[in-house]
């Protein structure tokens, strides 16, 4: 098993709550992992804490086979872990290839306008180049985020409800990335509510409820697992 990114028991507390509980998780290389659960169940949480933006109070994170918690945020992009969030965190009054240009310090490219480009086609945006980031939709802000991780040119995505507010079209060419780039190899977390998408898209789904992991499986075991229907509906 070739394993790129192991969650061993991760355990984040905000003073007295517990927002993730002994979680565990792995990818491997080309997964395609869903992450939902109910609102407050921890998912963006573990995100923050596997990219870097929160500490651990328990657990450890290996990328690579080396340690990575405890690191700052740019120092696990740059070994090839990035993320995206659930509100895009662009430079609004920057234009569209500037925006990708910001990690180009952290990247080794003979042309990195070049690349920014290239970027630009592969994620359709490249007729928006020269337009103001907070001129775009939201879902091309979306797209516009998920190109600049890819400036990194990453192994591991963590993807924080990509299709949130997204046109159909946008849903699609979003979910259509994703096969291609996993088809190289590269591995995605997926944390979202829009369940058609992640049951489409992800080859194995974990359930998180109140901080804990409840249930991993195959889609279909997902669907009919009675610990998941209980932690949607509140039984």
């Amino acid at each position: 098993m070739d394993v790129i990114l192991e969650v061993r028991n991760l355990t984040k507390k905000f003073g007295g709550l517990i927002a993730v509980r002994n979680v565990s998780l792995a990818l491997e290389k080309g997964d395609v992992l869903g992450l939902i659960g109910p609102n407050g169940a921890g998912k963006t949480t573990l995100i923050n804490v596997v990219s870097g933006i929160y500490r651990p109070d328990g657990g450890r994170i290996y990328f690579k086979g080396s340690r990575i918690d405890g690191l700052e945020p740019y120092k696990i992009a740059r070994r090839g872990l990035c993320r995206t969030f659930q509100i895009p965190k662009l430079f609004d009054k920057m234009t569209v290839i500037e925006n990708l240009l910001v990690p180009a310090y952290a990247i080794e490219a003979e042309s990195i306008y070049g690349k920014a480009v290239d970027t630009l086609k592969f994620i359709g945006l490249e007729h928006l180049m020269h337009e103001r980031a907070m001129n775009l939709s939201g879902g091309q802000k979306k797209l516009l985020e998920f190109g600049r991780v890819l400036m990194l040119d990453p192994e591991v995505m963590l993807l924080d409800e990509p299709f949130a507010g997204v046109a159909p079209s946008i849903k699609e060419q979003i979910m259509k990335l994703i096969k291609e780039l996993s088809e190289q190899g590269r591995s995605f977390l997926i944390v979202s509510h829009d369940m058609p998408s992640v049951f489409g898209l992800c080859e194995r789904i974990a359930v998180m409820s109140a901080g804990e992991k409840i249930a991993e499986g195959a889609p279909e075991s997902i669907r009919n697992d009675i610990r998941v229907i209980e932690a949607y509906l509140g039984g």
